[in-house]
């Protein structure tokens, strides 16, 4: 969940960084920093959240059963997530 909340963060920083070094000979790089992270933050985010939504659901829905069985779904969410999301790239 932090990591979540950090990648969600990160662009906002980027971006007051970008401004505070406006008409310097570092603005132009810091411009395509800061397009490249928010295409890499884009292709990450939809992994995390789905990992910590997904298998917080699982593991809920374990302890309502009181039964392991909704586990064994997590080596089928997980690699499905990972594929989902990165086969852009």
């Amino acid at each position: 969940m932090l990591a979540v909340v950090a990648f969600t963060l990160l662009p906002l920083g980027l971006l007051g960084l970008q401004h505070s070094l406006l008409r310097t000979s570092a603005e132009r790089l810091l411009f395509v920093a800061v397009v490249l992270s928010v295409i890499g933050i884009g292709f990450t985010l939809p992994f995390y959240v789905g990992e910590a939504y997904g298998l917080h659901a699982l593991g809920q829905e374990a302890l309502r059963q009181h039964s392991d069985s909704p586990l064994g779904l997590v080596e089928a969410i997980v690699p499905a997530l990972a594929s989902s999301c990165f086969s852009l790239v």
